[in-house]
């Protein structure tokens, strides 16, 4: 008795993929457009931008970990950065950036947080803060000590994210 397998996409299928196996979900698979639907936020981080591929690349070096090329281990970074970071007293830890360009994340080594309300006609989905005003003002000390701990853990940075901002729904 043959056994009936599931249909491409239905719920019982949790490994339907609509996209080949070597290949990320394309930027239009999460929309980018405005849809002037207002929402609120009530926290906002800033901190160091590391960029995918180099989390990836640390924690290869770092653990030896080689993790798939379709970013489905992705939170393996996240988790074990935080952990050090943690470990190290910076207590807001490391969190998720969107990306524009793919549906995977990079990593923000969080050095403030805000709470606050903070409304907005964001795309959906998309995290970033634009309205210039809601924007955090600039470094923090926090940033250097931060800087100088990812050198140590040989993790680059590309850009600080604290005069962009992050809409952020953790709680820590």
């Amino acid at each position: 008795m043959a056994t009936e397998q599931p249909k491409p996409g239905s719920l019982s299928d949790v490994t339907y993929n609509p996209f080949p196996d070597d290949d990320v979900f394309p930027p239009w698979y999460r929309s980018q457009a405005a849809t002037g639907r207002k929402r609120t936020n009530y926290q906002m981080i800033g901190g160091l931008h590391i960029p995918n591929e180099e989390g990836v690349r640390w924690l290869n070096e770092s653990f030896g970990f080689d993790l798939p090329p379709d970013h489905s281990m992705d939170a393996s970074v996240r988790m074990n950065l935080e952990e050090m970071l943690l470990d190290e007293g910076f207590r807001f830890g490391c969190s998720y950036a969107q990306r524009r360009d793919a549906v995977y994340h990079d990593f923000l080594a969080v050095t403030q947080k805000e709470r606050g309300a903070w409304t907005h006609t964001n795309p959906d989905g998309v995290d970033e803060v634009l309205i210039e005003e809601h924007k955090m003002k600039g470094e923090t000390a926090q940033e250097d000590k931060m800087r100088e701990e990812l050198k140590r853990l040989v993790v680059e940075t590309s850009f600080i994210y604290g005069e962009l901002g992050l809409f952020s729904s953790s709680s820590a």
